[in-house]
């Protein structure tokens, strides 16, 4: 069974003997691991590893992802060597360049994502009888856009973006009623996250991004061309687009980790950083204990969706490749 590498201590060297990981720790053998049993490496700590492992694990199909600056404010992905089908990417491109192509695809990725933001919801309304009032506000909010989309589909993918803005005011305030007042939740804020939950929000995100990264190259995409994200300099597009329906997934592991006290206040801390202006801003952080039990739950939990990720990342190569105007599902 393929799984994720976790890597959170300092001095650790990564070394490739054979077909077998090897892992060294204060410059002694810790464990090995047979690379077979390897999908993705997370490096949330400091990790000495040379050029030519990063060549053999991209060939090999295997992910990193790494944390890094300020307290590991900052990630950087390395994708996989991918698929070598020109004809792949030509159908994206052919995509790209069809506006009402890309207005239909982008429809329908958000039609996912507000369907699976509205099945969060009503999964917490059975299961939290107390807050009826603003899960159903936000559940039938949704439901009325996605019926816009379905009866009055937006003309701009501007337009589009509107509607994601509406969707995400009224998903995130129904959300946030399901966390004690404690925790300090009050919707979504990214830079720096200010409470546990957006911290734990963002740290999911990162992962999920990586894991989506993944997919796209492994299917032989370009990673940076989307179709509803608009090309931007040092930004993969196309992965941006596929995160948006798998954000749901994120959201409900880190409302199950935290109703159920499996992180509790004591596995987060905060530092204060100076924000563009100078102005000093508080962070909020999973500290090493709670990465520790993160991490684990986090991967149990990515193995019910990483499947259907690969599978849609194919998917949609094998379309762009037969087509150039296919009818395409995100």
């Amino acid at each position: 069974m393929t799984s994720t590498l976790y890597l959170d201590h300092r001095d650790i060297q990564l070394s490739l003997h054979g077909k077998a990981l090897h892992i060294h720790r204060d410059g002694a053998l810790e464990r090995t691991l047979p690379l077979s049993l390897v999908e993705h490496i997370v490096c949330q700590a400091s990790v000495g590893l040379k050029t030519g492992l990063l060549a053999s694990l991209s060939a090999q199909g295997i992910g990193l992802t790494f944390f890094g600056g300020y307290h590991n404010q900052e990630s950087a992905h390395l994708g996989v060597a991918g698929a070598r089908d020109v004809m792949r990417r030509l159908g994206q491109y052919q995509l790209y360049l069809d506006p009402a192509q890309r207005l239909a695809w982008s429809i329908r990725l958000m039609q996912h994502k507000l369907q699976r933001q509205r099945r969060l919801l009503l999964r917490a309304r059975r299961r939290r009888a107390d807050l009826r009032h603003p899960l159903t506000q936000g559940i039938d909010s949704l439901a009325r856009l996605q019926q816009g989309l379905r009866h009055s589909p937006p003309t701009t993918i501007d337009s589009l973006r509107g509607i994601e803005g509406s969707g995400a005011r009224c998903y995130f305030q129904a959300y946030a009623s399901l966390f004690a007042d404690s925790l300090g939740f009050a919707g979504r804020q990214r830079r720096p996250p200010p409470d546990p939950v957006n911290a734990l929000l963002s740290l999911g995100y990162t992962l999920l991004n990586g894991a989506v990264q993944q997919a796209v190259a492994g299917a032989g995409l370009d990673p940076w061309l989307g179709f509803y994200h608009e090309p931007y300099h040092g930004r993969a597009s196309l992965v941006c687009d596929l995160v948006e329906p798998f954000r749901p997934h994120i959201d409900a592991l880190v409302w199950q980790l935290l109703s159920s006290r499996t992180l509790r206040a004591d596995h987060f801390g905060s530092d204060s950083q100076p924000d563009e202006d100078g102005h000093s801003q508080t962070r909020c952080l999973l500290n090493k204990p709670g990465r520790a039990l993160f991490y684990p739950l986090y991967e149990a939990h990515a193995k019910g969706w990483r499947p259907q990720l690969r599978h849609i990342a194919q998917a949609l190569a094998l379309q762009l490749q037969q087509s150039p105007n296919p009818p395409l599902e995100p």
